[in-house]
């Protein structure tokens, strides 16, 4: 899967742009099990803020994090002098260029909150009109009728009829 990623991601760069797809080293600081998944986005910034710091030293001109919730992006821009981009918020200022009312699904309850923290202390909380959860479904139906899907491949996507599809990469359910 690592490869597959690795190969569509740099399929998006410009000639002569060298995309690599790396993880945290060490994960050991995560707890395991059943609740821990919360409090593992915040315990996970150690390792986070060193593959960083080590990409700056191994010559990368940027770093983008993917993880859910953007546990790391804050402290890791104050550790290095390269840019650090967080997912999320690349998403939600793309779609505060396109409209002044968006409209966020994450696919769980529980994920609400951190949701909705993450978007208010990044000052984006003025731009959304609702925030839902799935809870857990795989579709619903939102405002004026709009129907919204999430975790779908996306051949399912191309053999359906949409306006839009969304692929924002930095909440969880992307």
């Amino acid at each position: 899967d690592h490869e597959r990623v690795e190969k569509i991601l740099r399929g998006y760069a410009s000639p002569g742009t060298q995309i690599d797809v790396g993880y945290p080293d060490d994960d050991s600081d995560r707890p395991k099990g059943a609740g821990a998944s919360y409090l593992g986005y915040y315990l996970s910034v150690p390792a986070l803020v060193r593959k960083t710091v080590w990409a700056e030293q191994n010559g990368y001109d940027a770093v983008i994090q993917s993880n859910n919730f953007e546990p790391g992006v804050e402290a890791c821009r104050l550790a290095v002098d390269i840019p650090v981009i967080g997912l999320c918020r690349i998403t939600m200022h793309a779609a505060a260029s396109l409209s002044d009312r968006i409209g966020v699904t994450v696919p769980l309850d529980s994920y609400y909150i951190l949701a909705l923290r993450l978007l208010e202390s990044y000052g984006l909380m003025q731009y959304v009109t609702e925030l839902r959860s799935f809870s857990g479904a795989a579709s619903a139906t939102g405002a004026r009728g709009i129907s919204l899907a999430c975790d779908g491949p996306l051949s399912a996507a191309r053999a359906a009829d949409y306006d839009i599809v969304v692929l924002p990469g930095g909440l969880p359910g992307a």
